[in-house]
């Protein structure tokens, strides 16, 4: 995800993580949006009190790294990379999604052989057909061009 920010300012290292744990909040947030989850529901799946996850929403305090780690092993495909970077997809793949994905894949790379294959040879009676066409062909102008 990359994100600009226009300002006046330099922006001190401080900032800069103030911004990028806002983010990291915000992306907490859509977890429990897309999990059905309240603030004491995430606390329990984080091994953490619900006035922990209250200041990590409100930005009292930062969330530390092995918490997160936790909640990423017991919701199953979520994501760590994405939830510390934002880059990626929220959720992982399973390994079943990953091999309809790919049988899916092949399926349509044959389709689109066969399609190519259709059109080389639609292409070669066209032009054998202009071939046929150009060798009957009768200079009308008489100059031989």
């Amino acid at each position: 995800m990359l994100v600009r920010i226009y300002i006046n300012k330099m922006l001190t290292c401080k900032d800069i993580i103030n911004i990028m744990v806002k983010f990291l909040i915000d992306r907490l947030s859509l977890v429990m949006k897309s999990n059905n989850l309240n603030q004491n529901q995430l606390s329990k799946l984080m091994g953490v009190s619900p006035v922990q996850v209250s200041h990590w929403l409100n930005g009292r305090n930062n969330p530390n790294l092995e918490s997160l780690q936790n909640l990423a092993s017991v919701l199953d495909k979520l994501n760590l990379h994405w939830l510390l970077t934002g880059e990626g997809e929220m959720y992982l793949k399973s390994d079943s999604e990953i091999l309809a994905e790919n049988k899916q894949l092949k399926k349509e790379k044959s389709l689109f052989r066969e399609m190519v294959s259709h059109l080389n040879s639609k292409i070669e009676e066209t032009d054998a057909e202009n071939k046929i066409l150009d060798s009957g062909y009768v200079d009308v102008t008489g100059d031989g061009s």
